[in-house]
């Protein structure tokens, strides 16, 4: 017969198998092997945020364009 799996989880950073904690629970710190991948995961969170607030505010122009151009705001 197979050998049961303990329960466990991956490190955000790197896979490696770490202890299992409730993922709605856990912090970035719950989720990481070690305090340098905690540091990473921290940052690549920080820089994905960045991202997503810049295409927010790009798509906003955009639309705002759109809306002026289509009202007449911009001569021909």
């Amino acid at each position: 017969m197979a050998d049961l799996i303990p329960n466990h989880m991956h490190c955000s950073t790197c896979n490696k198998a770490i202890p299992y904690v409730d993922p709605k629970r856990a912090d970035t710190s719950d989720r990481t092997c070690s305090p340098e991948h905690k540091m990473d995961l921290d940052e690549l969170n920080k820089k994905r945020k960045r991202s997503m607030y810049t295409m927010y505010a790009l798509m906003g122009l955009a639309v705002l364009v759109l809306i002026l151009s289509s009202s007449g705001f911009f001569p021909r």
